[in-house]
């Protein structure tokens, strides 16, 4: 990339001007020299980067690539005109059942869940004693009924089985997901 390349911001205090760097580069840091400014000059920035190897493929929740028999759940509501199942758990499910709910127990606190929700066998694993592992992540999903949160891991994992137990809910837990991830193909 040309050390020297000139962008061209926007011209009042609300516009928001977009500049992009074609081709793209892999930097680990992007230093901005302000070159022209009205009054004093100020700077308000944001990067908008692309996966570099690619890897942000949908592993198959959503579209059907997991089959309903390897999702499976601790337990789940039923009720006399339907039930949430744990195969409902998927991303941009439709009607008034559209995601997996947990069966609401007595002995159901509020910040223990035991719900065993992926068994997602398109997710492959490696055994080596020289890479670094977890055995957990902790992520904060999203505050309403209809956003979605994405969540990074970041070194990506290498598994064949995903447990999801959520900890904190509102209500009752109810959970949609997709996992993303390399075709190893």
């Amino acid at each position: 990339m040309d050390p020297g390349m000139l962008f061209e911001g926007n011209s009042d205090a609300h516009g928001i001007k977009d500049n992009h760097i074609d081709p793209p580069i892999i930097a680990r840091y992007i230093r901005v020299y302000p070159t022209d400014s009205y009054n004093r000059p100020t700077l308000r920035m944001e990067l908008l980067g692309c996966e570099v190897e690619g890897c942000s493929l949908p592993l198959g929740m959503e579209n059907g690539e997991i089959k309903n028999a390897q999702i499976t759940a601790s337990s789940y509501k039923k009720s006399w005109y339907s039930s949430w199942e744990p195969s409902l758990a998927r991303l941009n499910q439709e009607g008034r059942v559209n995601a997996w709910q947990a069966k609401v127990t007595s002995k159901q606190k509020k910040k223990t869940a035991k719900s065993k929700l992926l068994n997602a066998q398109n997710v492959y694993t490696e055994a080596s004693a020289k890479l670094h592992w977890k055995i957990f992540f902790v992520f904060v999903g999203n505050e309403n009924s209809s956003g979605q949160v994405k969540h990074f891991l970041n070194p990506p994992i290498f598994s064949r089985f995903i447990c999801i137990v959520p900890k904190t809910w509102n209500r009752s837990i109810c959970l949609r997901v997709e996992l993303f991830g390399c075709d190893p193909s």
